[in-house]
């Protein structure tokens, strides 16, 4: 379920940007499907690298 709180800090995290096209997005047209982007999810190795360098948890568990 998108909250509103998570919806409003993502837009702001992405620059109020989209996160794939980098284009401009309004708020109204923003959807969350994955709060860190597929495309840097290539590899375990990619999906670990990308955790470390946001001081995320690698167990996803635990921030959820």
């Amino acid at each position: 379920q998108n909250k509103p709180e998570l919806r409003t800090a993502l837009w702001i995290v992405y620059g109020k940007k989209d996160a794939y096209t980098d284009s401009p997005i309004e708020y109204r047209e923003l959807e969350v499907d994955h709060i860190i982007p597929q495309v840097y999810l290539k590899t375990k190795e990619e999906l670990y690298e990308t955790l470390d360098s946001l001081e995320v948890s690698r167990d996803l568990k635990k921030i959820v």
